[in-house]
């Protein structure tokens, strides 16, 4: 397995800290809603290396449909597990190490 470079490790966790509790989920044919929803129950998204703070991010990647979704709160994750919650990939908490 291809190591991570210090720089990308660096800012990956300077972007997901404030959003450690993350799944990945599908969002085929329902993009736009879960968006919504984030927008409406969570408010403006995350974005540490914009000076944005949020309770909540969404990776800049999606790969079959599935992206990944960070939370400031287990309660949070809860809250959209329950809202969107078939094809969702095991909820993970980030770890610095």
């Amino acid at each position: 397995m291809e190591k991570v470079p210090d720089e990308f490790r660096a800012l990956s966790i300077h972007e997901w800290t404030t959003t450690p509790f993350m799944v990945d989920v599908s969002i085929e044919g329902r993009e736009d809603e879960v968006m919504r929803w984030l927008r409406l129950i969570c408010g403006t998204e995350s974005s540490p290396m914009h000076g944005k703070s949020g309770v909540w991010k969404r990776s800049s990647v999606t790969i079959h449909n599935f992206s990944w979704f960070g939370f400031q709160t287990e309660t949070l994750l809860s809250r959209f597990l329950k809202a969107f919650p078939t094809q969702c990939h095991p909820a993970n908490k980030l770890e610095n190490t």
